[in-house]
């Protein structure tokens, strides 16, 4: 539609998914739509957009070390095991046992970075908390030492403020990683999304190339994204007048939040083109199952707290269009899980 409608090229077609296998499908789908002008439209993930500005599109924009190398995650382990055994932790290494946090440590780092969160801001946010423990009514409780006393109240954060600690220690684990990945040319994976999200951030003359570059945009299973994955939207899109973008997700099969993904980012994205041309489009039909298991599986998510339906609105009531039998649901108990 937009090639038939627009002289727009199909390189200057922008269409992002969560991962390598949607990209795949997206573009043997899109071929059999238009043919070899396919191969031409950007069609990528997130992180392989963002490794193609650095090392092929841009890399004059991105200075880094010669040699510089992808970190893989066994790599990572070993530096953030360093780490904890060089410096003198004393709520991360409990029984000097340097290696108990270690999974949740890096995975809470890695999360952190997703969500575009330093280690500077991180460690503000916890002394900030800190400092409001004795602000905090439900963290007091009233004695009486003795019967013809008056009530007093004492303070009862202790197991708080050992938590908030714990997380200080981890904001300085935090700040050594990222430095001991610059210290040794290496870069993880969520570094190459943060080195463009701060290009596109502070460098305006790449921001307008990208914009000039990537006129139409598309993100394919949006509620899959995370805070990092969507301020590169956001920052490709800002300050247009009729932003050229399209995103597709549905909260209810968001199930990527174990690694970041936020669903929040659909009513975000909702909030901040509100005013912008926004159009939204439920899609209700449903080819793959009976009437039955929509209606029952209906009535069991419309109990989430959050969702689009209650933020944005909508209708979302799903309808089958397939021609089979209806059976009623059989609820089976059995006695152990091998059954």
């Amino acid at each position: 539609n937009i090639l038939q409608k627009t002289d727009i090229s199909p390189r200057n077609i922008l269409a992002l998914t969560y991962t390598e296998a949607g990209s795949f499908a997206m573009r043997e789908r899109l071929r059999s739509f238009i043919g070899t002008d396919a191969l031409r439209v950007n069609i990528e993930t997130f992180h392989g957009f963002c490794k193609w500005l650095i090392d092929e599109e841009y890399p004059e924009k991105f200075v880094r070390s010669p040699g510089m190398k992808m970190l893989e995650e066994l790599d990572a382990r070993r530096l953030v095991a360093r780490i904890l055994l060089e410096w003198g932790y004393t709520y991360l290494k409990p029984r000097h046992d340097a290696e108990l946090y270690m999974g949740d440590v890096i995975r809470i780092v890695w999360q952190l970075k997703r969500e575009g969160i330093t280690p500077e801001f991180f460690r503000a946010k916890i002394d900030e908390a800190v400092a409001d423990l004795p602000n905090n009514e439900e963290l007091h409780y009233k004695i009486d030492s003795k019967w013809w006393k008056k009530w007093e109240r004492k303070p009862l954060y202790t197991d708080a403020e050992e938590r908030l600690r714990r997380q200080r220690e981890l904001s300085y684990v935090y700040a050594a990683y990222q430095k001991a990945l610059i210290d040794e040319s290496r870069y993880d994976y969520d570094d190459m999304i943060l080195l463009v999200r701060d290009q596109l951030r502070d460098d305006a003359h790449f921001r307008a190339l990208i914009r000039e570059e990537y006129q139409f945009v598309m993100v394919d299973e949006f509620q899959d994204t995370n805070g990092l994955q969507a301020s590169i939207v956001d920052l490709i899109m800002d300050d247009q007048e009729q932003p050229n973008i399209l995103v597709v997700g549905d909260d209810e099969q968001s199930i990527y939040r174990f690694q970041g993904a936020v669903m929040e980012n659909i009513i975000n994205f909702s909030n901040r083109y509100r005013d912008k041309w926004l159009t939204v489009i439920p899609l209700t039909e449903n080819y793959r199952s009976t009437q039955t298991i929509l209606d029952a599986s209906r009535e069991v998510i419309r109990n989430n707290t959050e969702s689009l339906e209650k933020a944005l609105d909508l209708d979302k009531k799903l309808t089958k269009n397939i021609t089979s039998e209806e059976k009623k649901i059989t609820l089976i108990c059995p006695p152990d899980p091998q059954v």
